[in-house]
């Protein structure tokens, strides 16, 4: 029998930082075929020192002003990947 030792708070932060960025990059590569109807997209600023962008889903609203009920999310850059739930929901809801 093996045992392993407890993880260290380093190897912790390391685990959860690479849990993010690999969440992150399928939510890159899934949000680029959405159905019709739908888009990914963020609303904020991104610069060298600043990125405020809030990334959420859009519902096309043609023809009347768009609502909140329009919108899904809302995560920040590195949370994006907290829509690949509602990504998915969508698709398999759409049979796509």
């Amino acid at each position: 029998m093996i045992t392993r030792l407890p993880l260290t708070e380093d190897q912790k932060n390391q685990r959860e930082i690479n849990r993010v960025v690999r969440l992150n990059a399928k939510f890159d590569t899934e949000h680029l075929d959405m159905p019709e109807g739908f888009s990914v997209g963020y609303i904020g600023n991104c610069s060298r020192d600043l990125d405020d962008r809030s990334w959420m889903i859009f519902r096309d609203h043609a023809g009347r002003v768009g609502t909140r009920e329009d919108t899904i999310g809302g995560y920040s850059t590195e949370e994006r990947y907290k829509l690949l739930t509602a990504i998915s929901t969508i698709k398999f809801a759409l049979n796509v």
